[in-house]
């Protein structure tokens, strides 16, 4: 019997360790004039999304939405190319 174990291991390791390819932040307290950064978030959603959509469908991306209230001074619209693919997915956590 052939042990799959280091096979296994060596596939869950690499989902562990994997970083998405693209990370953009939110907060109440950035500017929509930042990078997206951790350091200089954007303030809005419209911007993370905006920004992420220069990768949806090329790279992974996670957009970070801190805590706080996060007004919207206009509806926030996502289409289908929003979502990226199962590949490289957008993803939006809080």
């Amino acid at each position: 019997m052939i042990s799959h174990f280091p096979t296994r291991l060596a596939a869950l390791l690499a989902l562990i360790c994997s970083s998405p390819a693209a990370e953009f932040h939110v907060s109440p307290a950035g500017d929509d004039t930042n990078p997206g950064s951790a350091a200089a978030p954007f303030r809005t959603l419209a911007a993370a999304r905006d920004a992420a959509r220069n990768f949806a469908g090329k790279e992974a991306v996670t957009v970070r939405v801190a805590d706080g209230i996060h007004y919207l001074p206009d509806t926030l619209v996502l289409t289908p190319a929003d979502s990226g693919t199962a590949k490289h997915p957008v993803l939006y956590q809080a």
